[in-house]
């Protein structure tokens, strides 16, 4: 992000940042995506997926599925809602490990977590 404008007292205005949400309960499961004013949510129950779509400025009660009258959004926030899953994956499969030094070792189990 170029800063520029900001430190020259121009445009203040930052991008939305997307809003990842999952929940898992058992057989269960809710993955939404906020961003540029839509809220996606994709819902599975069993083998059943239902994917809602909500204009959050014109309905914040979310009560309006709007997934087939604005599909071209919906497939947007469906492959984006994918590629962010996809890049959390990775980074979590590619995180390293670390010896511990000495002193933080010893700190560990003072305070019990390691024996």
């Amino acid at each position: 992000m170029n800063l520029w404008s900001l430190i020259v007292g121009g445009d203040y205005s930052w991008p939305e940042p997307p809003v990842l949400a999952e929940v898992f309960h058992g057989a269960q499961s809710a993955r939404s995506l906020r961003g540029g004013g839509f809220k996606l949510v994709v819902a599975r129950s069993g083998g059943e997926e239902s994917v809602l779509l909500f204009d959050l400025a014109g309905d914040p009660g979310e009560r309006e599925d709007l997934s087939q009258t604005l599909p071209d959004v919906t497939e947007s926030m469906l492959a984006r809602l994918e590629r962010l899953r996809a890049d959390a994956s990775s980074r979590e499969l590619s995180a390293g490990t670390r010896a511990l030094d000495p002193e933080t070792e010893e700190k560990l189990r003072a305070l019990g977590y390691i024996r």
